[in-house]
């Protein structure tokens, strides 16, 4: 098993229509296995011909590039990030988290914190409401003037996590879908001589309401646009 291909795909940073860093490991994998696009969506398209013949078909196969993740809307004078998620989190699982706010420069570490007064300062009770996201900031340990020159509104946070195995599991961030991406990979570079024509899709934007799999599978059942790349 291809454990380093898994890891780069689980570590890659890639929300909804952000998909770029994951696309670019995709590409460079199923480069010379097929005839290759990517539609005005995001989604890679890679159609390995068939051999033709009585009852040939088209078959596609699709996996998600996105992962559950935030943008950033507003950066207050303090220098804290507040956010806006796309997706669905627990927020039950946010408190204390690392992050990766991805600006137009490079990657700045960050830490999901509660803007809430600290456990032991509470009076009984008075930490049993729900948080929601807007209880949340990200403090990339910057004054609100370096924030706001090295951070801009829209862009992408992600969860800071490592792929690691752990006995005979593995764990790591984004597996829903990289998972399904590796499988995909994989799948195609095993694949012998076939009859059908084999369309393997990466598709974007599925944790926003599956936007990118709906126009890759009808551009797989005629012509490739022109306008494809």
């Amino acid at each position: 098993m291809n454990v380093d291909l898994l890891k780069r795909l689980s570590e890659a940073r890639g929300i909804p229509g952000q998909e770029d860093h994951v696309r670019a490991i995709v590409r460079e994998e199923l480069a010379g296995m097929g005839e290759m696009r990517t539609d005005a969506m995001g989604n890679l398209i890679v159609h390995k011909k068939g051999t033709g013949g009585p009852g040939a078909r088209r078959i596609m196969i699709a996996a998600h590039m996105d992962e559950i993740g935030f943008v950033v809307k507003f950066i207050d004078d303090k220098g804290f990030l507040r956010l806006h998620a796309l997706g669905g989190f627990d927020m039950r699982q946010l408190a204390s988290q690392r992050v990766h706010v991805q600006t137009r420069d490079g990657v700045l570490p960050g830490v999901l914190m509660l803007s809430s007064k600290p456990k032991h300062m509470m009076a009984p009770g008075e930490d049993a409401k729900a948080s929601t996201l807007d209880d949340f900031f990200v403090d990339v340990g910057l004054s609100g003037e370096q924030a706001k020159e090295q951070v801009a509104i829209g862009d992408m946070v992600t969860m800071d996590r490592t792929f690691r195995t752990m006995g005979d599991l593995m764990t790591g961030k984004a597996m829903d879908d990289r998972c399904a991406v590796f499988v995909m990979i994989e799948a195609l570079k095993a694949l012998g001589e076939h009859a059908c024509d084999v369309y393997a899709v990466a598709t974007v934007q599925e944790e926003i309401g599956l936007r990118g799999r709906p126009p890759a599978a009808g551009a797989c059942n005629r012509t490739w646009p022109s306008r494809w790349t």
